[in-house]
């Protein structure tokens, strides 16, 4: 992990949707379907110890990430990690 990632609105964007932050219910679900190919936006997340890659599933849609500790810490707020 960096020091200091350098994160875009987008990134923030794709953390908010992996947990769900804009639902009724904030962190109700914890997972990125990034399709056929990993997703170069969520391995930076990755790299920055926001998300993980959690493997592919083919038969669900493709290559899945999760938020770590770190990402949900970012995005919800404490109540709703």
């Amino acid at each position: 992990m960096t020091d200091s990632p350098k994160l875009t609105s987008r990134h923030v964007e794709v953390l908010r949707h992996t947990l769900g932050a804009d639902s009724r219910t904030p962190g109700y679900r914890n997972h990125y379907c990034a399709g056929d190919e990993r997703d170069p936006l969520c391995e930076a997340l990755v790299n920055v110890g926001l998300m993980e890659h959690c493997g592919a599933r083919p038969e669900l849609g493709g290559h899945f990430y999760r938020a770590t500790a770190l990402g949900k810490q970012l995005v919800l707020r404490p109540k709703d990690i």
